[in-house]
């Protein structure tokens, strides 16, 4: 919830917000989609399925967009997912409160995310706004297991806006955000990491120490294990301020996973295979063979839509040349079912940050109906505080818990109705980890040949995309955008998309 801080700054000291200008970058946002994504072209869906032969390796977003992408195009896909669900870490979870739905995964949807406010508008999804909270609310700030004061967190926002607006200008640099290695200061900035780039400059320290907080337990791992190229590429890929303001601004109304049910319905039959996870991948220049479930898939494309955490449990012929990865860290999300927002009869925002071992806090079911009645409070940690988190035993957990949450909101006992739940991704075989940031140097070593592709092995995720990465959005553009670049080197590509660039 990076945004959170952001938002308060520009509704305290902003201009007040402009419903025109939120039209119209929605607009502008769905033409950049419309000129990108094979499934936007006249003729889409209209294939025979005689085109190439693509076998697909993970069902996330990711793998999901490419496969839907593709086959409108009348490739032939196979789309291979080892769980017994599609969606990878999109993770819907119904039940935890009665009539409402809360996120075990990825969670926010962004104003400037194209990929998902194409999709939404083309399967008639509706969002939810979740930055609606009144304009008095002010945002809980904990530093050194102390709840600031209204008039603390007041003075922190002025220097919060100097270190935005310089980010924003050092974002400048970037020519390409999918393609940030040929910015011409690109192998500088990827030498660099975000923490000495912070130190240097002129903030208070603790509005220092603040961002370092949001950055860490955002992007989960340590402000000096961030490539300053990739934090520079994800403030370009979202618009500069905008990333600031409209990143995190909506969830969908019914769960994430409905767009996993549209796009997965989409496919013909027998496409996607649940519980079929791949053992082995032989590929070259001219084609693949994938062994899974025991059956032997010969393909013209083998796309691998899974996180680089994975990729050790495939046996990969040739194997993998070692500075392909993308660094990934430890995520996890803690809910805990709550009477009412009794936050709000204090004034306080659902959106707490702090130093604790649990980094952010926010009502998981806002804007659901009925507006009354439980709600699910979700702690969230990243990186250090991830770990942190999943080291304590058991028995403890509970307890461990409850004290991270009411370092934000005291009086969380008092309205804990006794349900909790605990989403431990890192551990999760499928996954084994939270998501991706590029570390220093990664950019330029693995950007060209993720985007490239080695052979008939091609890449798909969140990791391959750095404009988006760590978003739903990386990983459902990635996927479009790879089924684009194939159908232009198969010269399948409808004209329109291809002069659109």
């Amino acid at each position: 919830m990076r945004t959170t801080l952001f938002r308060q700054l520009h509704r305290k000291f902003g201009p007040p917000a402009d419903p025109v200008s939120r039209r119209r970058f929605l607009q502008l946002t769905l033409a950049a989609g419309a000129g990108t994504y094979l499934s936007c072209a006249t003729g889409f869906g209209r294939g025979k399925g005689t085109g190439p032969r693509v076998v697909i390796v993970g069902a996330g977003f990711a793998g999901l967009a490419c496969a839907y992408e593709l086959q409108g195009m009348g490739y032939r896909v196979t789309l291979l997912e080892a769980r017994r669900r599609s969606g990878g870490r999109v993770h819907t979870v119904h039940g935890f409160i009665e009539g409402k739905t809360i996120e075990g995964g990825a969670s926010l949807i962004g104003l400037n995310h194209p990929t998902w406010m194409t999709y939404a508008e083309r399967f008639r999804l509706d969002l939810l706004d979740i930055t609606a909270e009144p304009e008095t609310v002010d945002v809980p700030i904990v530093l050194d297991g102390r709840r600031l004061s209204r008039e603390e967190g007041d003075e922190l926002y002025e220097s919060l806006g100097e270190f935005e607006k310089a980010i924003v200008e050092e974002a400048r640099a970037i020519a390409d955000p999918y393609q940030p290695w040929t910015s011409p200061r690109a192998a500088e900035l990827d030498r660099k990491n975000l923490g000495e780039w912070l130190r240097a400059l002129a903030l208070p320290e603790r509005t220092r120490r603040l961002v370092e907080i949001v950055e860490t337990n955002n992007n989960t791992v340590s402000v000096d294990r961030q490539g300053l190229l990739g934090v520079l590429s994800a403030v370009a890929g979202g618009g500069g301020e905008a990333y600031f303001t409209e990143s995190e601004v909506y969830r969908c109304k019914g769960g994430n996973s409905r767009l996993v049910e549209k796009l997965a319905a989409e496919l013909s039959p027998g496409t996607l295979r649940l519980g079929t996870p791949v053992e082995a991948i032989e590929y070259d220049d001219r084609g693949a063979v994938v062994r899974a479930g025991g059956e032997t898939l010969e393909a013209d494309y083998v796309v691998l839509a899974v996180p680089p955490s994975l990729w050790g449990k495939i046996d990969l012929r040739p194997a993998l040349p070692a500075n392909l990865t993308v660094q990934m860290g430890p995520a996890i999300k803690y809910a805990t079912k709550v009477d009412e927002p009794f936050w709000a009869a204090e004034n306080w925002s659902q959106y707490g940050i702090g130093d604790g071992d649990v980094g952010m806090t926010w009502d998981a079911t806002f804007q659901q109906l009925p507006d009354s009645g439980p709600r699910a409070l979700m702690g969230f940690a990243g990186g250090p505080g991830a770990q942190a988190c999943l080291s304590v035993a058991e028995g403890d957990r509970d307890a461990f818990f409850e004290a991270q949450l009411s370092a934000f909101f005291p009086d969380l006992p008092e309205h804990f109705l006794g349900k909790r739940a605990f989403f431990r991704w890192p551990e999760d075989p499928w996954t084994r980890a939270g998501y991706s940031v590029p570390a220093p140097g990664e950019i330029t070593a693995a950007g060209p040949r993720l985007t490239s592709g080695l052979g008939r092995l091609r890449f798909a995720g969140e990791h391959t995309n750095f404009a988006f990465f760590g978003y739903m959005e990386g990983a459902l553009g990635s996927g479009a955008r790879l089924a684009r670049r194939l159908a232009e080197e198969d010269g399948l590509a409808p004209t329109r998309l291809r002069a659109a660039g």
